[in-house]
This record gives C-alpha cells, structure tokens and sequence, in this order.
C-alpha cells in the first residue's frame, strides 16, 4: 500500500479495490473479478486502467476498442494476457456473457481456425457510466474516480517517467503479497 497510491494516484480505499484485483490476478484457481474504471470526463479512467495493467501486463497496446463480434474478442484474447478496453459506452449481452466465462475460464474459438482453446482472462472496462450488465456488474470490482481539477493535470511524459520508477517497485510489492498469502495457504 506504499507502492500504489504513488502508481496509480488514488486514495486508500479505491488503492485498496485496485490491490484486490491486482492480487486476484495472482491466485492459480479462481475466478478473476471484472474491474470497471468510472468517473467524469477528464477523471484519469484511461491512465489509470493503463498503469493498473501494465503493471502485471506491459503490452504495446494498452487499451482496446470494445470487440464489435467473437473473432474480434478471441483475437483480443490471443494477443493479451488482461483484456481492457476503453470508451465503453455498452456491454451487449453476449459480450458480458463471454467476459464472466473468461473470468472463470473458458474454450473460445481459435482465431485460426482451429481447435477451441481454453483460456482464463481478466479484463478491464473503461466507462464514463456503470454498464447495464447486472451480471457483469455484480462480479466487478469497481472504482468510481472523481473529476480532477485542471491544475492537478500532469504532463503524460511525466505521468509515464513517474509510472516507470515505481513499476519496478510495485510489481515486487504485488509478488511480496503474494507470496505472504502462500504461505499461509493449508499444504
């Protein structure tokens, strides 16, 4: 907790909801939660939900466009180790449906062609309001940002210079945690 508010700029308790899907992450059975980043326009959403993955997922491109079919998903699900998509304005049916079987770990198509392959996703959704999937919503862990005043803007270059001292830091802090709640787990 000394790690993530300094990562991800939020207060205590919304670092806490963030360090609870983080450490979700982490855990071999299970179900992972879906987490859904909310808040006003200019609230942070999209740099959260890219520091929030990059720090268990460094990919090249952070934030997805919401997939439009089931290829679209499976291609997503093939290039990334946590879906999250940005500008979600609505979740349809079968996408909320597929994302809580991701969670829990599902056979989706392969984009090849092939044999259906088994895969386990996390994901995170980006949106201005909480979508209309009670499903979805119920198995979320949810973090509602508030609107930022204009001075407490910085700079992207810095945001990703400050981001990229404290990476480091933070996935240790993550791998610290976890091994703590191994050791306790019955042999």
């Amino acid at each position: 907790m000394e790690v993530l508010p300094e990562i991800l700029g939020l207060d205590e308790s919304q670092c806490l909801r963030a360090l609870i899907w983080l450490m979700a992450l982490l855990q071999a059975e299970g179900g992972y939660p879906v987490l859904i980043i909310t808040g006003a326009s200019q609230s942070g959403k999209t740099r959260l939900a890219t520091n929030i993955r990059q720090v268990l997922d460094p990919s090249a491109i952070p934030l997805l466009p919401l997939p439009k079919n089931k290829k679209e998903l499976s291609d997503a699900v093939a290039a990334n180790l946590i879906l999250a998509f940005d500008n979600v304005r609505e979740v349809p049916p079968w996408l909320a449906d597929d994302i809580l079987s991701l969670s829990e770990g599902t056979a989706l198509p392969s984009s090849h062609g092939g044999q259906p392959v088994q895969r386990k996703a996390s994901t995170i959704l980006v949106c201005d309001e909480i979508p209309d999937a009670p499903n979805l919503v119920q198995n979320a862990v949810i973090l509602r940002l508030k609107q930022r005043p204009a001075a407490g803007f910085l700079d992207k270059s810095a945001l990703d210079r400050a981001f990229a001292c404290a990476h480091a830091k933070g996935l240790g802090s993550l791998v610290h945690l976890a091994v703590q709640a191994l050791v306790h787990v019955p042999k």
